[in-house]
């Protein structure tokens, strides 16, 4: 069994301003205030706990506080991780960045190879239509003076849709 945890005893200061702390509009410093008192009178944390509606580590957690620092208990603090942990080294990220301008280059490079187009002017149109836009200009190409170098004609009408087959019921 743990040992029982209490504040040190208040000052003539630490007891005015934690009293001034339970009239309080702040909802921080009033929770904090009764969890100091308490332990003041005694009660053990997770008595404390129990009378508050709260955890009893955080009511450990403020009389640690309290006894490291005093009234700063009373501040809210950063939420932030008090360490920051990097997800790569410097050489790692290093690394990535080149991996990432080569995978750039290599894409960019395939996308521009004689022979290949990756988006049917079709599509990239009716994508690039709204109100008011005609869809037979998407980015400013008309239609029908586009001409792929794919190996399927451009024939002006969309590719065939594959018949839905029927499957056999089993039973």
């Amino acid at each position: 069994m743990r040992t029982p945890i209490f504040i040190r005893p208040f000052t003539q200061d630490e007891q005015r301003q934690i009293q001034a702390g339970l009239r309080s509009s702040d909802a921080f410093v009033m929770r904090r205030g009764p969890i100091l008192r308490a332990s003041a009178r005694g009660e053990r944390a997770p008595a404390i706990a129990r009378q508050l509606g709260c955890d009893d580590q955080t009511v450990r957690n403020v009389i640690h506080e309290f006894n490291a620092s005093g009234l700063h208990v009373l501040q809210e603090g950063s939420s932030r991780p008090h360490r920051l942990r990097t997800a790569f080294t410097q050489e790692g990220a290093e690394r990535l960045k080149d991996e990432a301008r080569t995978a750039a280059r290599t894409i960019l490079a395939r996308s521009a190879a004689p022979g290949r187009w990756n988006w049917p002017l079709r599509s990239v149109s009716s994508r690039g239509s709204s109100p008011g836009r005609s869809p037979t200009k998407a980015c400013g190409v008309p239609l029908n003076d586009s001409k792929p170098t794919g190996s399927a004609p451009n024939t002006g009408s969309p590719a065939p849709t594959p018949k839905k087959t029927r499957m056999a019921n089993s039973s």
